[in-house]
C-alpha cells in the first residue's frame, strides 16, 4: 500500500516488510538479526505487508490482521481535503488567529504527525492515517523538520500583507506522516489557508484544541459534540486553500 498525493502526482513506494513475525506472540516476534536471520519469513501474499515465519503464525494473527489486511493506495490528499475544515479550525485556534495582541499566524504553523493506520497497532480506525499529535512550531524551526530553510518565508510574507488588509493571515499546516513508527521513513504536506475574517479579541479560543482535533479525525469525537464551535463543515469567511507536498 504505496502512500499517494493524487493532486500533485506523488507515488511513495512501501519500504520492504520488517523481517520478524507479525504474530504478536510469537518468540520471532521481535527482531533479532541472530535469530530472525537465519529463519525464511514469508510476505502475506495479499498485502504484502507484513510477514510470518510459519502458516500456524499466520492463522493466529489472522483476526488482528484482516481488518488491515487491504490493497489499497494511502492517498494523504484525499485525507488532508476531507478534514480540511477540521484541520484549519484547529489552526486557527492553536495560533490564536482570531486575536489581535497573541496572533502567531505570521511566526508559527500547525505540525500535525501521523501514522499509517495499517501500522498505527493501537487502534483500528476506517481513516487511511491515525493522527498522533499536533503542535504550533516558529517557521524559522522548519530545517529541523528537514525541510528546506525559507520554504516558508513567502507564507510569512503573504501573512501580514491578509493582516495589513483586515483579515487574520494565512495559516500553514505541515502534515509530517510515518510510514511504521516514528523513526521510520516520513513524507511532508503542507496546507495553506488564507483567512480574510475579521479579529475578534472578544472570541475565546479553544485549550483543548489538539485533544479535539486527534478525537475527531481518529472517530472517537463527533464534531457535533463541540459545543463551542462546530469543526467539520464549520462557516467561515472568505478563503484561499493551497496544498503542496514535499518528500
Amino acid at each position: 500500500m504505496p502512500i499517494v498525493d493524487k493532486e500533485l502526482g506523488v507515488y511513495i513506494k512501501d519500504a520492504k516488510p520488517d523481517k520478524y513475525c507479525n504474530w504478536r506472540e510469537c518468540p520471532n516476534h521481535t527482531y533479532d538479526e541472530e535469530i530472525n536471520g537465519k529463519i525464511t519469513m514469508k510476505k502475506c501474499a495479499k498485502c504484502e505487508f507484513v510477514r510470518y515465519c510459519s502458516k500456524a503464525c499466520q492463522r493466529k494473527d489472522w483476526p488482528s490482521h484482516k481488518p488491515m489486511c487491504r490493497v489499497y493506495n494511502l492517498d494523504i490528499s484525499d485525507w488532508t481535503a476531507h478534514h480540511k475544515e477540521t484541520f484549519k479550525w484547529a489552526a486557527k485556534e492553536a495560533l490564536n488567529a482570531y486575536s489581535t495582541t497573541r496572533s502567531k499566524t505570521t511566526t508559527h504553523l500547525l505540525i500535525i504527525d501521523a501514522i499509517r493506520s495499517d501500522f498505527s497497532g493501537a487502534m483500528i480506525t476506517p481513516e487511511p492515517f491515525v493522527l498522533l499529535n499536533a503542535d504550533i512550531m516558529p517557521f524559522s524551526n522548519v530545517a529541523d523538520l528537514g525541510l528546506p530553510p525559507g520554504i516558508l518565508d513567502a507564507d510569512a510574507k503573504k501573512s501580514r500583507e491578509i493582516l495589513s488588509e483586515g483579515g487574520l493571515g494565512m495559516v500553514v499546516l505541515v502534515f509530517r506522516v510515518h510510514q511504521r513508527n516514528l523513526s521510520s521513513g516520513i513524507t511532508f504536506k503542507i496546507q495553506r489557508h488564507e483567512l480574510y475574517e475579521t479579529p475578534n479579541d472578544d472570541y475565546s479560543h479553544l485549550q483543548g484544541w489538539a485533544s479535539f482535533l486527534r478525537n475527531t479525525i481518529n472517530h472517537r469525537l463527533r464534531a457535533d459534540d463541540l459545543q463551542v464551535q462546530s469543526i467539520e463543515g464549520a462557516p467561515s469567511g472568505t478563503e484561499s486553500t493551497v496544498d503542496s507536498h514535499v518528500q
